[in-house]
């Protein structure tokens, strides 16, 4: 073995002991599990150099931890992306080597099939708007899925919510009449259509990723790419096909799509897909900006698709999501929001859902026994914890995987809300509080529809740093807890999501152990009370007695009883604790490298450090928008990478920025946009030295 090879040999096993040994720290698992890979490493370590690779490329699979010291040096983007060997030149990015170029064939009886489908959506707008005003006697605030404060959850029941959103009857009427009209219209017309189709083949094919571009998130999308291809698992990164789908009025990126694209992921499997290829002009010149995540989804060539937004990376491997009996089953998969469903009672009176009036869930905690929830009276009881309601949290769906084979009407029923979204449905589902918009909009059309799908238990995250409230400028963590709480807040920069495989699994052991503890308990209280209780059991064996006890209702309710104020809904979210986070939805503030720029933001002295005059810098330059904890979650220097690909794409190519229709638009208004370009690759450059310097040990970017 020479002694290049050894140093290689020797560099992998190293970097991949290292690995483990997080993950297990991580896990918690026990040591014996540390040694075990120490031994199986060395044993490989003695192998060929194939044997190392393949293992070191089966660690991908476990996350975005994979480790190439010839590239984890390197500035250039391309060199960091699977399937380039060494990168494309600044010639490259110039003349779009591999570009994408032309309109899209679409054939025809496909996009009649789409122009159909949003011609009769136009022709369902309906007239009017819910009042917006909130009624007296109305304090609907949100709140969390684990929160357990009994005035808030008052504001959660069926009487309180109905009376925080006024809606007249003749109102009701009209929007139940058109829902079930349009309904019927998918079942006996559109469905046939999609039906023939698919059996000619000219339907949707595979699997991939969708995204949504179009101006700003056209250059968002990017470092979204990048994640995809560095992260996604050693199956699916060189393999999976992403479609970024560009709206009409945001053509002008077509520059980015034939050359910066090719070049940035090398694998060729990224394309944009130009909505006007798919649906007439004269048709899409009414779709509005809320209705393009639904009508992405219905043109995107994939038959399972995940959805992302342009904003929403990924840290951490997602080989298995398009393979589970759980998404074969459902054909959906969703993430929660924050926040407890507040829809108005009317919306499922609308849309025909029946509710039967049943305490069977406190949150998302469907396994626990209902008897030990405060209060059983369905009247009293958070509405959506009802049979029949949809379970809480809310959703976020800034995530959103799909089988359009089994979810197709779903698609398009949604888009009939998004179409009627800011007048109507948004309200009904949203009542005018955080996050409200198309979110909730895929899990009412599945419940309609009653189609079954999956949304992940584990709680959504958030992610940021503690910051003066005056400027937002952050607080070292050493100095957080000197620092006034009236003085100081939490800046939540991200929401983070989590495995939906991983929550599968808990969910199943959660069910498994929540049971069986209250089956001993149980258990236990009847052999105490027949122990106290001897005359009742007289001559009978310890099992006759249990179940004797068993069929007795007094000491049934003497028992549910003594459990009363014992539940906490933390005994059910603390399985979920140590699932693998997936994605990173960093959308407070977004990646914008211009906005960011321009305003200095996530600096120590920059412009938005001076709307304190009273505020002093005790050091210059700029700090990181997440906690010092983020690293404990993925390898993936996200905020490294993301500024690297800004940098590569905006700042190593002159006027490269004219190719992004957003960028060229902001900049050539400016007095002298030479000048506002180098200020913007100024802060992108400086920004990049800094999160170098700052990065942690075996961080890949």
């Amino acid at each position: 073995m020479n002694s290049s090879l050894g140093r290689t040999i020797s560099s992998k096993w190293i970097q991949f002991l290292h690995y483990f040994t997080r993950r297990a720290r991580l896990v918690k698992k026990h040591n014996c599990v540390i040694l075990a890979i120490i031994i199986i490493v060395l044993i490989f370590s003695l192998s060929r150099t194939d044997d190392i690779k393949d293992l070191f490329d089966l660690s991908e699979s476990f996350g975005s931890d994979s480790y190439d010291s010839d590239l984890s040096s390197s500035d250039d983007i391309t060199k960091l992306l699977p399937g380039s060997s060494d990168g494309h030149s600044d010639a490259d990015w110039k003349s779009g080597a591999g570009s994408q170029t032309g309109a899209t064939t679409v054939p025809a009886e496909l996009k009649n099939f789409y122009n159909e489908v949003t011609r009769v959506l136009n022709t369902t707008v309906l007239a009017g708007e819910i009042d917006s005003h909130k009624p007296e006697g109305c304090d609907l605030k949100d709140t969390g899925v684990e929160d357990t404060d009994k005035e808030k959850l008052s504001h959660l029941t069926e009487e309180y919510l109905l009376k925080c959103l006024s809606l007249p009857e003749d109102k009701i009427k009209e929007l139940k009449e058109g829902h079930s009209t349009f309904k019927r219209y998918i079942s006996e017309k559109l469905m046939p259509i999609a039906d023939s189709i698919k059996e000619k083949g000219i339907g949707y094919k595979g699997q991939g990723i969708t995204i949504v571009g179009g101006g700003k998130y056209t250059l968002m999308a990017l470092p979204t790419i990048k994640s995809i291809r560095m992260n996604s698992g050693v199956k699916l990164k060189n393999t999976l096909p992403i479609e970024i789908v560009i709206p009409p009025l945001d053509e002008g990126d077509r520059g980015v799509c034939e050359t910066i694209i090719p070049s940035l992921d090398p694998t060729g499997l990224t394309k944009c897909v130009y909505l006007s290829d798919y649906i007439d002009r004269d048709i899409l010149k009414h779709v509005r900006g809320y209705q393009l995540k639904s009508l992405s989804l219905l043109i995107s060539s994939f038959e399972k698709t995940l959805l992302l937004d342009a904003d929403n990376y990924v840290v951490n491997s997602i080989d298995k999501f398009f393979d589970t009996s759980i998404f074969k089953d459902t054909g959906m998969i969703l993430w929660p929001d924050y926040w407890r469903r507040v829809h108005s009672p009317r919306v499922y009176d609308i849309a025909d859902i029946g509710i039967d009036r049943r305490r069977v869930r406190f949150s998302a905690d469907y396994i626990s026994n209902p008897k030990l929830f405060d209060p059983t009276d369905a009247s009293k009881s958070p509405f959506h914890d009802l049979e029949g309601a949809i379970p809480d949290g809310g959703t976020e769906s800034g995530q959103l995987l799909v089988d359009k084979t089994m979810h197709l009407d779903t698609i398009i029923l949604a888009l009939y809300y998004n179409y009627n979204g800011p007048s109507y449905y948004y309200p009904l589902l949203g009542q005018h509080l955080a996050g409200e918009g198309d979110k909730d909009t895929f899990i009412l059309a599945a419940t309609a529809l009653k189609h079954r799908y999956y949304q992940v238990r584990t709680p959504v995250k958030p992610q940021g740093y503690w910051g003066l409230n005056t400027n937002e400028v952050r607080i070292h963590d050493d100095k957080i807890d000197k620092v006034d709480s009236s003085k100081k807040s939490f800046r939540g920069t991200a929401m983070i999501q989590h495995d939906y495989v991983q929550d599968k699994e808990l969910d199943s052991v959660a069910g498994d152990f929540l049971r069986e503890v209250l089956q001993e308990k149980e258990k236990s209280f009847r052999l105490e009370w027949i122990k106290t209780h001897k005359d009742d059991f007289k001559d009978m064996n310890e099992q006759d007695a249990l179940k004797k006890a068993s069929e007795n209702n007094e000491i049934s309710n003497k028992f549910w009883e003594s459990m009363k104020g014992k539940y906490t809904v933390n005994d059910f979210f603390s399985f979920f604790k140590m699932n693998t986070p997936v994605f990173v939805h960093s959308h407070l503030p977004k990646y914008d490298p211009w906005e960011l720029a321009m305003s200095q933001d996530f600096m120590y002295d920059g412009k938005k450090s001076e709307k304190n005059p009273e505020y002093h810098p005790e050091e210059k330059g700029h700090f990181r928008i997440y906690s010092s904890t983020f690293k404990d979650m993925t390898n993936y220097d996200l905020e490294l990478a993301n500024w690297k690909v800004f940098e590569t794409v905006l700042c190593k190519v002159e006027d490269n920025y004219k190719k992004f229709s957003y960028l060229s638009k902001v900049i050539d208004r400016t007095e002298n946009p030479v000048q506002s370009v180098k200020e913007m690759c100024t802060y992108i450059s400086e920004r990049v030295e800094y999160l170098k310097s700052s990065t942690w040990e075996n961080s890949i970017s």
